[in-house]
This record gives C-alpha cells, sequence and structure tokens, in this order.
C-alpha cells in the first residue's frame, strides 16, 4: 500500500477524532490535515449551537485546506459526530471539495449512538460509496480499545489503494 497516495483529512473539536486520524495516519504514512471551523465551538452554549448547525446541515467557514485531494488516490475524512450527522466543517470541506476525490473512507466518533446517518449524509454529500468505513464510540478511543475496527479499516483501505 502507498500510504503517500492517501490523504487522511479531519475535524476535531475535543480532539478524539484527532487521536483517530493521527492514528491512522501513522500506520499508513500518509498525508494528514485538520479541517479548521473559523466558527467558535467551545463551551457548553456554543456545544449546543454545534448540535443544531449539525442537525440542520448548516454549511461554516473553514480554513482553506493546504492539500488538494485530487492529488491522491484516496481521501480519508473523519468526523465527530453531533446529531447524528457529520459536523458543520466535515460537510462544508465535502461540499467544497469531494468532486476531486477518486475514492473515499469514512470514520467517526460519537459519545453515543448509531452512525449510519452519518455515513449516509456523507456518502450523499461525495457522490462515492465509500471503501471503508469505521466508527467509534468516544470511550473506545478513550481507552485504547479500537484496534480490531482500525485492523479491518486499514485491510479495506490497503485493498481500495493496491
Amino acid at each position: 500500500m502507498n500510504g503517500k497516495n492517501v490523504l487522511v483529512v479531519y475535524y476535531s473539536r475535543t480532539g478524539t477524532t484527532k487521536l483517530i486520524a493521527e492514528k491512522i495516519q501513522a500506520l499508513l504514512g500518509s498525508e494528514i490535515e485538520e479541517i479548521v471551523d473559523t466558527k467558535k465551538r467551545t463551551g457548553f452554549l456554543s456545544f449546543l449551537r454545534c448540535g443544531m448547525d449539525a442537525m440542520f446541515k448548516r454549511l461554516t467557514v473553514i480554513k482553506e485546506p493546504i492539500n488538494d485531494p485530487q492529488n491522491y488516490g484516496l481521501v480519508a475524512i473523519g468526523t465527530p459526530v453531533w446529531s447524528h450527522t457529520m459536523t458543520p466543517a466535515v460537510r462544508t470541506y465535502l461540499n467544497q471539495k469531494s468532486t476531486a476525490f477518486k475514492k473515499a473512507a469514512f470514520f467517526c466518533t460519537s459519545g453515543s449512538g448509531s452512525n449510519e446517518h452519518a455515513f449516509k449524509d456523507m456518502e450523499d454529500l461525495c457522490g462515492k460509496k465509500p471503501v471503508a468505513t469505521m466508527e467509534l464510540s468516544e470511550e473506545d478511543a478513550a481507552s485504547g480499545n479500537i484496534e480490531e475496527p482500525l485492523k479491518e479499516f486499514m485491510a479495506k483501505i490497503k485493498l481500495a489503494t493496491s
């Protein structure tokens, strides 16, 4: 597998999704890029606004990404799940960049519940079926109990990029 042909892109409000993105990047030896939301997303009231923004599928303003996804064979996109869907920052990134994706993989972290809606929304916005998906609870990510899902995710990415 040529990890240099993969771009790992993620948004993380609390650091959980960042932790997973960095593990994927290290295993692949790939490029990594954080999606930076310019909207303040800290504090309790902001937490409530985050959920509302996600629920209503609002876009946000993100900093211009450095890496062009067109230069990669596969883009792995990571998002926390807010209100059963992707974050506004990831929605904005996909809205702006997904037409350049050759292949995509999705991973997400959540406090509770199923992430099916997030993956479905991401697939619909990309217009591509992901070659791999991985969902992790915040609890599993914090405890390091991610080996098996990560192994399965990486195997599918390896197959898609060989």
